[in-house]
């Protein structure tokens, strides 16, 4: 994978943009870095916030020169909780979120399963497959070639998905993902889709271990979240609320609350205390 500009970045952590062909199973890669003399983030770390995203990441300590010690490979499940990530001097993740839909046949394992875990890919993965992977990445000098090796991997494993109950969640959730609205209609989605509307719920939990109005709270969430990242200290919470899919902002702010335990003013304070922390 060429470098690329980041797409979005807070402190430590940036994302990037990935092949068009592997969105349909794939959400974005992602790195997070912190050097070796670099401060800590402050508090307790960074609060990572409900999501239902599953990553596989390359996790290591690179030296000033990029030379990988103490790497493995391992997979972030779905966050059920808010939790805190407080990274030692040197770590490196280097990652790429995939879609959960995608997980069983990417992974070969649920996504619910691994909720709030980080689980060592040996243990979901023939050993020599997993072997063979981290090897390839503790070869590599730079961020950059340790994503490429992983989307080449996932690449390869996507050619022989997209069928089946993974194809029908996803042609669901790409609409609820899409939806502007403040709720998924999974109802209208079903009938476009030529199914009941129970039948749709199943097949979604069943690949997800979410159903489809868990899974929208947690995309409105994100959205608004990433959305005031990229203001200054005064975000337009009201405006920000509608564009994510919000009734108004007492709403955005019921759903903070009820997601994270903070309002959006304190989720936004703590986040952006983190920017010069690399």
């Amino acid at each position: 994978m060429e470098p690329t500009s980041p797409i979005y970045r807070l402190g430590g952590y940036r994302e990037q943009a990935l092949p068009a062909e592997l969105a349909r199973y794939v959400e974005t890669a992602w790195v997070f870095s912190r050097t070796l003399t670099g401060p800590p983030i402050p508090g307790p770390g960074h609060r990572v916030l409900p999501e239902a995203a599953v990553s596989l990441a390359f996790e290591c300590v690179r030296d000033d020169e990029g030379v990988v010690r103490d790497g493995r490979v391992v997979l972030i499940g779905p966050v059920v909780r808010p939790r805190f990530f407080a990274p030692g001097p040197g770590l490196h993740l280097e990652a790429v979120r995939i879609r959960p839909e995608w997980c069983i046949d990417l992974l070969g394992t649920h996504p619910g399963e691994h909720g709030n875990a980080i689980t060592d890919v040996r243990s979901i993965a023939t050993r020599a497959a997993a072997d063979t992977l981290l090897d390839r990445l503790a070869q590599t000098r730079s961020s950059a070639a340790a994503i490429g090796v992983l989307v080449e991997w996932i690449g390869r494993r996507a050619a022989g998905a997209g069928a089946g109950t993974a194809a029908l969640a996803h042609a669901a959730l790409e609409q609820v993902r899409a939806a502007p609205g403040t709720t998924a209609e999974i109802d209208r989605v079903a009938r476009g889709l030529g199914v009941s509307a129970r039948h749709l719920r199943w097949a979604i939990r069943e690949r997800t271990g979410l159903g489809p109005k868990r899974y929208h709270r947690l995309v409105r969430l994100g959205r608004a979240i990433m959305a005031a990242d990229r203001h200054g200290a005064r975000p337009p919470w009201s405006r920000l609320a509608l564009r994510a899919g919000f009734y108004d902002q007492a709403h955005l702010i019921r759903e903070f609350r009820a997601l994270t335990g903070l309002t959006p003013a304190e989720a936004h304070l703590e986040r952006a205390a983190q920017r010069t922390h690399v």
